[in-house]
C-alpha cells in the first residue's frame, strides 16, 4: 500500500510539472507541503519556487515560517516568504478573490504580482497573489 501511495504521488506531482510556464509551491512547513516540495526538487533541474504566508500577529504562524524555512533550505529552493496582518488579509482578500474571479484573454487569472509570474502551482492549499508592497522576506 505505501509502495503505491508513493508511485501516485510521484506520478501526480511529476504530471503537473510539465509545463510552459513556471510554477512552484506553496510552502506551510507541514507533512504535506513539505512532501510535495521534496518530491517536485527530484524531478527538476533548477530550484523549485516556493511561497509561504505567515501573519504578523499570529504567533503560530511564526513557526509555521520556521519549518517553511527549513523545508526550503534543505531543499535549496526559490523560496518567498510573504508577512502579513490580518487587516491586511481583510483589506486585500475581497480584491483578490475578485481579480482571480476575472479570467484573462489567455484563460489565466487576471490577478496581479506573483500569480502573474506563477501560472501553475503544484499541490497549493492557498495562493495569495499580491500587487501592491508588502513586508516580504526573500532568500
Amino acid at each position: 500500500l505505501v509502495e503505491k501511495i508513493d508511485e501516485i504521488l510521484r506520478d501526480s506531482i511529476k504530471l503537473r510539472l510539465r509545463s510552459d510556464v513556471d510554477f512552484g509551491a506553496y510552502l506551510s512547513g507541514g507533512i504535506d507541503s513539505s512532501l510535495v516540495v521534496a518530491i517536485m526538487s527530484e524531478f527538476t533541474s533548477t530550484p523549485v519556487k516556493t511561497f509561504t504566508l505567515a501573519f504578523a500577529d499570529m504567533p503560530s504562524h511564526k513557526k509555521d515560517a520556521y519549518f517553511a524555512r527549513r523545508i526550503a533550505d534543505i531543499y535549496a529552493t526559490d523560496h518567498h516568504e510573504n508577512v502579513m496582518s490580518w487587516s491586511d488579509l481583510e483589506n486585500e482578500l475581497p480584491k483578490r478573490t475578485r481579480a482571480m474571479s476575472a479570467r484573462s484573454r489567455a484563460g489565466i487569472p487576471a490577478a496581479g504580482g506573483m500569480a502573474q509570474q506563477l501560472r501553475t502551482v503544484v499541490a497549493a492549499p492557498a495562493t495569495f497573489p499580491t500587487t501592491r508592497p508588502m513586508q516580504t522576506a526573500q532568500r
